[in-house]
């Protein structure tokens, strides 16, 4: 049993400081009470309360809720022990832990709030059976060191620099009940998970999650070449882009390949506005011909058929 005045001291720990400190979020004041999340829009905090509300993810509820549904996929006595004692302090003091080489398997000595697993069990399971990635495709971007699992049994998607070193990271939980996504602490903003195809880089196909980016690579990799696929974790950092259009000089095209949705559409149109020197393209007559919202379900769909 966890004492009641542990959880209680729990609570009180400011939320919005926490997300702050421990996702690199920054927030928005709106009014008095209410502040709002700039990374993630429909994220928001009343610091009166010290409650969230997290409406694109149907989560709401304190500190405790948010590790609950973030962290520790669901398992309230694990939320507790990461929001107490030293792993509290670690966010607080942002007393990061190094990624080693060793653990890497890359030459990196970026501060992450990570530690990786050596199993990738969870992985290949979470990617195989339910999202129906091909463990060949799967094998093949673990051995490139994109793809790694950390100790809560989370794919890690890494993200790369210039010289291959690792900046950041998107965490995707592997319980097929309770899905869970995020983006590792102390990511360098800037970059995103991103997969290069071919000798040259003439196009970008910009996504919203990497398991969509990777359901694109499997469902047309005899149609794409020369170019580069990148997941900028969800449909606000648009700015991400700009990275990689400074990285391959002869990008010309932008072919937005986000959900088929209204969250979707509003990130294609703030495409189209900050990023006009460019062809854009909308990438997603595939998925409105099936009316269907992402390139994972057009996968899923498409392997029914077999």
């Amino acid at each position: 049993m966890v004492p009641i005045e542990d959880i209680q001291k729990i609570k009180t720990i400011n939320i919005k400081n926490f997300l702050e400190q421990s996702e690199k979020f920054t927030f928005k004041k709106e009014n008095k009470d209410y502040y709002r999340c700039e990374q993630h829009s429909s994220l928001v905090i009343n610091t009166n309360s010290n409650l969230y509300i997290w409406y694109s993810q149907n989560q709401k509820g304190d500190i405790i809720n948010w590790a609950m549904n973030n962290i520790t996929n669901g398992n309230f006595v694990e939320a507790v022990k990461y929001l107490s004692g030293e792993k509290y302090n670690e966010y607080i003091t942002n007393n990061l832990v190094e990624v080693s080489k060793k653990s890497t398997g890359l030459e990196d000595n970026t501060p992450l709030d990570i530690k990786f697993s050596k199993s990738m069990k969870n992985t290949f399971a979470y990617l195989n059976k339910t999202r129906y990635i091909d463990n060949a495709i799967i094998n093949k971007f673990v051995k490139e060191h994109l793809i790694k699992q950390d100790e809560r049994g989370n794919i890690v998607f890494l993200h790369l620099n210039e010289q291959g070193e690792i900046v950041g990271a998107d965490l995707n939980g592997t319980n097929t009940y309770k899905r869970f996504k995020g983006v590792v602490g102390n990511s360098n903003p800037n970059y995103g998970w991103s997969i290069k195809v071919g000798e040259e880089v003439k196009e970008i196909f910009v996504f919203e999650a990497p398991i969509d980016l990777i359901s694109y690579y499997q469902l047309f990799l005899n149609e794409i070449d020369n170019v580069l696929l990148l997941s900028i974790s969800g449909c606000e950092k648009i700015k991400v882009i700009k990275t990689y259009i400074k990285m391959y000089k002869d990008i010309e095209t932008i072919k937005v390949s986000v959900d088929n949705d209204e969250a979707g559409n509003h990130c294609l149109n703030n495409i189209i506005n900050m990023y006009n020197d460019f062809c854009i393209i909308d990438n997603r007559n595939v998925l409105r011909a099936n009316n269907l919202k992402d390139f994972n379900e057009l996968l899923s769909k498409e392997k029914s058929k077999l």
